[in-house]
């Protein structure tokens, strides 16, 4: 990336004339060279001056000079020691002498003091061509320039190239003017470097001013600037102190253009967009080393143009920027201490929130009063009433009695009335005058004054506010009208009137009060001539109010509607668990009798009432009639019920079953065959063709009914052959709805009877024996009993671990099913024994397989030499391959490892399946098989069980660079 910068720096400043001679030209003897070059090298003295600006209270003094002879690729040749000269002006000399190549590097050796008494070392540098400059200088841009110079030309870039470039990338980087001609021709320091001298100048210490120089020039050297720190320190000043008269920004005496750069150096540093006339908003610091991270920025324009990103002040952290380009900022805003502040956009000063005048206030807030249609305008401010006089654009204040003024007086005939001002806000006249609206007052507004005559009982309640109509004095008079109160007031005064009003007469005697806080009954009753409620019990109540209301019914008798329905008027809204409120009359013991219904009775009872209305009941007519009632949307069924038909209640899903046995007439007819003939009908019931006497007809199954019937015909017509077709597999599908299926995986394998026969598998199952089928397995052959006997008697288990006596190894197994696992990785490792191992293990030693255990390639798992042919790796392995495991015990197949995964998954074993197969190494494990290419092995199989991962998969792996861990299960 950097030297595709270069490169298109190149093409921008040029080669054509920049051309010198072969590398290897000797410049001494050959005097005829066509260089552009213009001044002698064959023997001359080399002057220049040494310009380093003195400021403030640093300064920089020279004490020696050398100069160092270069080649054409800038190595060292020879050096010669020159003098300095102080006259007006520091300069140096260098003895005449004849060069052989044009190129030297000058070096300026003094002491830089600034911050201490003694002052540091600094070098200060300058590499030119002197057949192409006369006086070579010295100063701070040449020495910057160095190391960039000899990076361009050692990656093969003409020396004049180089020194365009490094000029070219001054201007990228920093925003310096490209100049053609050579740095070291300029006699005065370039102002442009101001700005890096005050970066500089951020150092602790001289030492560390001098560290900042060198860590400048060598991190520029790859043409891009990369000094995030020091850079986001220098902004941080700049920023903070663009203002200050007594910074060194300002001692400076940067011109615009100098400015300019310090503004493009923060705006790098901090990540943002160029600081216009277009930058309107916050911009945010995201860099994390920068004391201003997370705050906010804003663009702003100061005298001479200058912009700036700076810092807000108090006043613009609390009301928002004031800037000179944001002119949207023409808000006016309050103080706590009720004075006002407005943002005047000047470039005179930064952040001018400024105390306006009075009228600008005024204007701000009701408007401008500058002609005649606001002459005379009268409006409120605060609590003060303001007048318009548009002949002197003033707004005159006219008094304080602000409510008042605009609402009206407020005395006995407005009490309690709302009012609005003009600009909406609400108030009420209270005996404390017009007072804002809240919501209490807002309800008494709307409430019917007081009567004297007949509000004495009269209660309004509120939220928690209750009010009484009472009398009440204000000023100077008395009037009647609302008058807060307490809740024991208020409740004492609303008993009475209820009382008084709810138990008047005799027919009130059936009235009951509840008083549900203290839980007391009381019944309208007459006691000594006065008729009054009485305090009572809940039992009383209940007894007293059902024998009363069961005494306004109908008779019940045998000729009774059965199916009528009802509701007991008293106590509704307050019964409890133990009382009802529906009455049905129903023989009840051979008496017809009214019984309390509970709701699920009362809502099949009207449902009834509903479907009877509308249907006829006729068993004979339809054994499958169900309706439905318009009330609650039950079903009902016709059905006998002693001796009589009548409509019965049933379930949603009976009246579907009944809908589908009556729909059976539509589907398709049954024709004799010796295949299942099934279908789904409308409902997602299956029905099936069956003979019955010698006939076909449907008759309902259920789904996982119908798959068994499947699977027996599968068996009968396509059986399952061991000998032929080991990895066979099929499915079929049954509809569980209308759009969804359920799938059933079938392989040929051995069941429960050792019966080869298509059995149901899982899924995952399913696919595996697919994969097993497209790998091609080995097809190795059993081991015959000679086979296993030759392998000696088998580790036992014992107390849930085996001891393997090859090496005296002790494993933990564990039994998932009908299988017995290993539950630890297997450990095992003797060439001698076993010489196919040699440099087929993940590790040599056991010490260091302790951390991610051992592995093993695939040749070496099964104990076999490398080879690719199926014969010869026949005569060396059969079924199961005992491999490395101990004797009884072999490489599991991928069918062993599938039948682990499918038992652990149903008897919830957990994320390592119940033998720990989880490894955070994420290793994969041997498997017995391998895929085929023909008549070739081509790649190992393994299982990979990712540690961080819930799911298994069976994977190709390469056989040379792929190792595996190793679990034995029982044989």
């Amino acid at each position: 990336m950097v030297y595709l910068l270069l490169a298109f720096a190149l093409a921008l400043v040029g080669c054509s004339d920049w051309y010198y001679e072969a590398a290897d030209t000797d410049y001494h003897k050959n005097k005829t060279h066509e260089l552009r070059g213009q001044y002698p090298i064959d023997g001359r003295t080399i002057e220049g001056d040494i310009i380093f600006p003195a400021f403030s209270k640093a300064k920089f003094t020279p004490e020696k000079v050398l100069l160092i002879q270069l080649d054409s690729s800038l190595a060292e040749l020879d050096t010669l020691k020159g003098e300095i000269l102080k006259k007006d002006s520091v300069d140096y000399r260098i003895p005449y002498h004849a060069y052989k190549y044009p190129y030297v590097k000058i070096q300026v050796k003094g002491n830089w003091k600034f911050l201490s008494s003694k002052g540091v070392p600094l070098t200060l540098e300058t590499i030119c061509d002197i057949s192409n400059v006369w006086k070579p200088n010295v100063n701070l841009l040449t020495h910057l320039e160095v190391p960039l110079v000899e990076s361009l030309v050692a990656d093969e870039y003409p020396f004049n190239a180089a020194k365009g470039l490094a000029s070219q990338v001054f201007t990228e980087n920093f925003g310096f003017e490209y100049r053609k001609d050579p740095v070291e021709t300029y006699k005065q320091e370039s102002s442009e470097l101001y700005p890096l001298y005050r970066m500089f100048l951020l150092g602790s210490s001289d030492s560390a001013i001098v560290e900042n120089i060198e860590d400048f020039r060598l991190d520029l050297a790859d043409g891009i600037y990369d000094g995030s720190d020091n850079l986001v320190q220098f902004a941080d000043y700049i920023v903070e102190d663009w203002l200050r008269k007594d910074s060194l920004v300002t001692s400076l005496n940067m011109s615009k253009v100098q400015w300019g750069i310090s503004k493009a150096l923060v705006e790098r540093a901090y990540g943002l967009t160029a600081c216009t006339d277009s930058s309107v908003g916050y911009f945010y610091v995201k860099s994390s080393n920068s004391k201003f991270k997370g705050d906010s920025l804003v663009c702003d324009k100061g005298q001479f143009d200058y912009y700036v990103y700076r810092v807000l002040d108090s006043l613009e952290r609390k009301y928002g920027a004031c800037t000179f380009i944001d002119t949207s900022m023409n808000a006016i805003v309050s103080q706590e201490d009720n004075s006002f502040l407005y943002c005047i956009h000047s470039t005179m000063e930064y952040t001018r929130w400024s105390e306006p005048s009075m009228n600008y206030v005024l204007n701000s807030y009701l408007g401008k009063c500058d002609n005649k249609d606001s002459e005379g305008v009268r409006k409120r401010f605060r609590d003060t009433i303001y007048v318009c006089e548009s002949n002197s654009n003033y707004w005159r204040k006219d008094g304080t009695d602000t409510l008042s003024f605009y609402l009206g007086k407020c005395d006995t005939a407005s009490l309690w009335k709302l009012n609005k001002l003009q600009d909406s806000s609400e108030f009420v006249c209270t005996f404390e005058s017009w007072v804002p609206a809240n919501d209490s007052l807002r309800f008494l507004s709307k409430q019917r004054p007081c009567e004297r005559n007949k509000d004495s009982l009269r209660v309004l309640t509120y939220d928690s506010l209750y009010y009484v109509c009472a009398e009440v004095k204000w000023k100077e008079s008395k009037v009647y009208t609302f008058k807060d109160t307490t809740q024991t007031d208020a409740e004492s005064i609303a008993r009475r009137y209820y009382l008084k009003s709810e138990c008047a007469t005799v027919a009130d005697t059936v009235k009951y009060i509840i008083d549900s806080l203290e839980n007391k009954y009381y019944h309208c009753e007459k006691r000594e001539n006065v008729l009054a409620f009485y305090e009572s019990d809940f039992d009383h109540a209940q007894k007293y109010l059902n024998e009363q209301y069961l005494k306004t019914l109908p008779a019940c008798t045998a000729e009774s509607d059965t199916l009528e329905l009802f509701f007991h008027p008293y106590l509704a809204k307050i019964r409890g668990a133990n009382w009802t409120t529906n009455y049905h009359c129903e023989n009840v013991g051979g008496k017809y009798q009214y019984k309390a219904v509970d709701e699920v009775r009362r809502v099949i009872l009207m449902g009834l009432a509903d479907v009877n209305e509308r249907f006829t009941c006729d068993l004979s007519k339809d054994s499958l009639y169900v309706v439905q009632d318009t009330v609650y949307g039950n079903y009902f069924h016709c059905e006998e019920r002693n001796g009589r038909y009548e409509f019965v209640s049933i379930t949603r899903e009976q009246a579907i079953s009944y809908a589908s046995y009556a729909a059976m007439g539509k589907l398709d007819a049954c024709e004799p065959s010796d295949t299942i003939q099934y279908q789904m009908d409308d409902y997602n019931y299956y029905y099936y063709c069956t003979e019955k006497n010698g006939k076909w007809e449907h008759k309902r199954i259920e789904r996982d009914s119908l798959a068994l019937l499947l699977v027996d015909q599968l068996n009968r017509k396509d059986p399952c052959d061991a000998t032929v077709q080991r990895w066979r597999a099929t499915t079929f599908s049954l509809k569980t709805s209308k759009y969804f299926y359920e799938v059933y995986y079938m392989i040929c394998d051995y069941d429960g009877q050792n019966n080869f026969v298509w059995n149901q598998v899982s899924e995952s199952h399913y696919d595996l024996v697919n994969k097993m089928s497209r790998a091609a397995a080995l097809d190795l052959p059993a081991c015959s009993a000679e086979e296993i006997a030759a392998r000696g008697p088998a580790v036992e288990v014992q107390n849930g671990f085996i001891t393997d006596p090859r090496d005296g190894h002790k494993y933990s197994v564990k039994t998932m099913g009908k299988q017995v696992w290993m539950t630890e990785n297997l450990d095992y490792y003797d060439t001698l024994f076993m010489p196919n191992l040699i440099g087929k293990t993940g590790c040599a030693d056991s010490s260091d397989c302790t951390e991610s255990s051992r592995s093993y390639t695939w040749y070496g798992a099964v104990n076999s030499k490398v080879t690719s042919n199926f014969d010869e790796l026949r005569s060396q392995l059969c079924t199961p391959i005992q491999g490395v495991c101990p004797v009884g015990w072999h490489i599991p197949s991928m069918l062993e490892w599938q039948e682990l995964f499918d038992y652990a998954e149903k008897n919830k074993s957990g994320r390592d399946y119940g033998i720990g197969v989880r490894n955070k190494w994420n290793s994969p494990y041997a498997v017995s098989e391998a895929s085929t290419n023909g008549e070739k092995l081509n790649m190992a199989l393994g299982v990979e069980i990712p540690y961080d991962g819930n799911f298994y998969g069976y994977k190709n792996y390469f056989f040379y660079s792929a190792y595996f861990a190793v679990r034995c299960v029982k044989d």
